[in-house]
């Protein structure tokens, strides 16, 4: 009943890890069984929470029924079963809150917002997030490969008339790779103090583009990848190339189909051609260390393959504090290099989403609910 880890090196970080997926614990004989079957929808998941495996409809649906002998009185399921139902389709996903086919559900369409905050189906509501929408360098061997240029770019973006324009005025320009709410046992004032002293990218195209024409990179190409995904994707691409534009690059949209898209977070050969591609980075704790350790030298997710040895020397000892305060000044030491030399580039955050119908209530929004059993805690209204 007790597993002990001994690390190799010291590791801040890793008791809150445990509480996400790296920490997930399973059946040995299970495991055993299933093989490369495991966790397909013949043989389902043999796990348990609130709830437990009742059936899976591929490309359909999922249904999971109440476990009573749940450990935790205080998270035993109010309902008896809960059914997801798989909407890939924005639209279809929204009609389907409207009409009381679908009880809720979460990432809500930004275009709906709207639409869905006048509704008489139910309410919209917004909450805490660790999301930051970038925009990932890929090619640092192009015109992108100097600093000024990524710089000058990310001040050519127009960061407020995307959120305008793609998630409908809920959001903010981001300061940061991180949400400030990840620095967990921080005082605010000492957050606000490393964010007051990160370089700012004000909307600025003349300044941009004069900074890109010093830098001699007029006329060169950059290759943005990018996926009919939803409207909020294409807004930021459109937007991207825009500024591209704005400062005298050449800017190429290459759409990709969502396999192909989903491929560059996974396959090196995907990315060859591509300068840029958008992402929506969350971190899984409450720490901006799992944002900024995706960026050292030889990470699986430093795509572009940034190598910055200050910032390697400066993430690896916030990785070895302990200490609050140190873990914290040094996390803050990695994040300043970081903001200056822009592997990534910040576009801004904004708040997980998630309908209720008016069945129904109970869940609390926030992005707690990646690793939270929250739908354990929804229940009819009285």
């Amino acid at each position: 009943m007790q597993v002990t880890v001994t690390l190799r090196t010291p590791d801040s970080t890793f008791n809150e890890y445990m509480a996400t997926a790296p920490g997930t614990i399973e059946s040995a004989a299970t495991l055993a069984k299933d093989g490369t079957n495991y966790g397909n929808p013949t043989d389902g998941v043999n796990c348990t929470g609130p709830f437990e495996f009742s059936s899976w409809t591929p490309g359909q649906s999922l249904v999971l029924k109440r476990f009573d002998d749940y450990w935790d009185p205080q998270l035993r399921a109010k309902s008896a079963q809960v059914k997801f139902v798989f909407l890939s389709d924005p639209t279809a996903r929204v009609n389907a809150f409207q009409t009381g086919e679908v009880d809720g559900g979460w990432m809500v369409p930004p275009d709906a917002y709207g639409q869905l905050e006048s509704s008489s189906a139910g309410s919209l509501y917004f909450g805490q997030n660790t999301t930051v929408a970038e925009e990932v360098v890929n090619n640092l061997k192009g015109p992108l490969g100097n600093p000024t240029v990524r710089q000058a770019l990310l001040m050519a973006i127009d960061r407020k008339g995307i959120i305008t324009a793609g998630v409908d005025g809920v959001g903010d320009v981001a300061d940061s790779m991180v949400t400030p709410n990840t620095w967990t046992g921080v005082p605010s004032s000492v957050v606000q103090g490393y964010l007051k002293d990160l370089p700012g990218y004000p909307y600025d195209p003349a300044r941009a583009k004069a900074m890109a024409a010093k830098a001699g990179v007029h006329g060169q190409t950059v290759v943005i990848a990018t996926s009919p995904l939803d409207s909020e994707t294409t807004i930021v691409t459109q937007a991207v190339a825009q500024a591209a534009s704005a400062i005298g690059l050449k800017p190429q949209i290459d759409t990709v189909s969502a396999d192909k898209y989903t491929a560059l977070f996974t396959d090196p050969a995907a990315r060859k051609g591509i300068d840029l591609f958008v992402t929506f980075w969350y971190t899984n704790i409450t720490d901006p260390l799992d944002m900024y350790v995706s960026l050292e030298t030889g990470q699986f997710a430093n795509y572009g393959n940034w190598s910055d040895p200050a910032f390697d020397t400066a993430l690896n000892k916030a990785v070895a504090a302990y200490d609050p305060a140190q873990h914290a000044a040094d996390t803050a030491a990695a994040q300043q290099i970081a903001m200056q030399q822009l592997p990534w580039l910040p576009l801004y955050s904004d708040p997980v989403s998630v309908f209720l119908g008016k069945r129904i209530t109970g869940v609390q929004p926030s992005i707690a609910y990646l690793y939270y059993p929250w739908a354990a805690q929804i229940g009819a209204k009285g």
